[in-house]
């Protein structure tokens, strides 16, 4: 029986670093922001749609990373590219939209629960690789067996 030996991939890369899923995410959030300005959608899309890419972002890069070999590097390099993101996502939605972050409060508490939630999938994650590091160890373990 042959087994394969595939890894994750994303747009055909093998290695997506964390820098360039923040790169790709900021674009994202250039784009859509621009292209809603110019089009005078409803009120406060430019934040949603920013929101949701930051989100998908969170969710995305730890999942990406969970199987990587070198997992406490891809996590530290993960938090520098979030620091970056982050900000820098809502500073440039903020030129963009109509309304301002500091006068939405609901998309203010938005963030905050982002920012919270990438910890908590970083968690997650870490705890998935405990429990399969551990599992591998019992299967090695001959007083197992």
């Amino acid at each position: 029986m042959e087994t394969s030996n595939r890894q994750l991939t994303l747009l055909g890369k093998r290695n997506f670093h964390p820098y360039s899923q923040a790169f790709f995410a900021l674009i994202l959030i250039i784009v859509s922001t621009a292209i809603m300005a110019v089009g005078r959608a409803e009120n406060d899309s430019e934040w949603y749609l920013a929101a949701t890419i930051l989100l998908f972002f969170t969710v995305a890069n730890p999942i990406l990373g969970m199987f990587k070999k070198r997992w406490k590097q891809y996590v530290l390099q993960s938090l520098g590219a979030y620091v970056i993101l982050f900000p820098s996502g809502i500073f440039l939605t903020n030129i963009w939209a109509r309304h301002g972050i500091l006068s939405l409060h609901t998309f203010k508490l938005l963030f905050i629960a982002t920012f919270i939630f990438y910890f908590l999938t970083l968690f997650l994650v870490a705890t998935f690789r405990f429990l399969l590091r551990l599992l591998k160890s019992a299967d090695n373990n001959p007083k197992y067996q």
